[in-house]
């Protein structure tokens, strides 16, 4: 395959994968697409979805998908991509914005040593909230809840299906963030807090 189709092919799990998990937390999805190639909104894959709760509200979620297999994604790609998202036309208010690259992660410099810290800095400085899904925030375990897809994108990787208390707790990590309007919560925080429990 040319790198054009292991990039769509990639698009297509990943749509796949977060329509799927949608659904199983009880989302309901408006509308979901892949953008034409091409285009330079920031971002590959998008969705509207309803949040049916207390508060009901919509809201957009926009991913940016890297499969690279190198070991460090520059930084500058993912920060290309924010600013060609902050200045398009898309809706922003209550959208969160997905940087997933499930091979490589992101090349630290000293002043930015984790995902999180990441998160935080650019949420604080755009109208949008930010996800960073690489191999340092467990992108691995989250994949695992589809197998199919994650064998799709990590081949002959050994495959552990998560136990149901794990799986139980990554969906709710998922639930929380995708019905709340508040501050991006900590994948990896709520993986430690789970661990000490065991």
């Amino acid at each position: 395959m040319t790198s054009q189709e292991l990039g769509n092919s990639f698009e297509i799990l990943t749509k796949d994968f977060f329509y799927s998990l949608f659904k199983e937390i009880g989302l309901q999805i408006n509308n979901h697409w892949i953008q034409k190639a091409g285009m330079q909104f920031g971002f590959d894959v998008g969705f509207e979805i309803a949040v049916l709760n207390d508060s009901f509200f919509t809201r957009s979620i926009y991913i940016e998908c890297k499969n690279y297999s190198k070991s460090k994604l520059d930084q500058s790609q993912f920060h290309t991509k924010l600013l060609q998202f902050s200045r398009c036309d898309y809706r922003k208010e209550n959208s969160i914005f997905i940087f997933l690259s499930p091979k490589a992660d992101l090349s630290k410099s000293p002043q930015d040593c984790n995902p999180k810290q990441l998160e935080d800095f650019f949420s604080d400085s755009f109208k949008f909230k930010i996800l960073i899904l690489t191999p340092n925030s467990r992108i691995r375990d989250i994949l695992s809840l589809n197998e199919k897809i994650f064998r799709a994108v990590y081949g002959n990787t050994i495959f552990n299906d998560p136990d149901r208390d794990y799986r139980k707790e990554i969906l709710d990590y998922f639930s929380n963030l995708f019905r709340s309007k508040g501050e991006v919560p900590d994948f990896m925080e709520l993986l430690h807090l789970l661990r000490q429990k065991l």
